[in-house]
C-alpha cells in the first residue's frame, strides 16, 4: 500500500482531491459521528465527490485502500502507469 502523502499526489496528477476526516453516516435515520478516520474523493473538475452524500452527514467513509483501489482503477482507464 501506498503512503497517504503518494495517493494524495496520485490523485491531483489526475485530477482528483483527497480529503481526510472523521466518518459520518446514518443508522436508522440519524446521523453517527464517528471517532474513525476515513476518506472522500472529489472530482475536481466538477467539485462533486465521486461517491457518497453531499450534505455532511453521510461522508469520508472511503478507507485508504478504497481510494488506493480506485485510483488504481482510473490510471488503468487513463492507460496509465500507477
Amino acid at each position: 500500500m501506498l503512503s497517504e502523502r503518494t495517493i494524495y499526489k496520485k490523485s491531483h496528477e489526475i485530477g482528483y482531491s483527497i480529503s481526510k476526516g472523521k466518518v459520518h453516516f446514518l443508522d436508522a435515520n440519524y446521523p453517527v459521528y464517528s471517532d474513525e478516520v476515513g476518506y472522500n474523493v472529489i472530482d475536481e473538475r466538477t467539485g462533486v465527490m465521486v461517491w457518497g452524500c453531499y450534505n455532511n452527514v453521510f461522508d469520508h467513509l472511503w478507507s485508504l485502500s478504497d481510494v488506493e483501489d480506485f485510483l488504481k482503477n482510473e490510471y488503468d482507464n487513463l492507460g496509465l502507469v500507477f
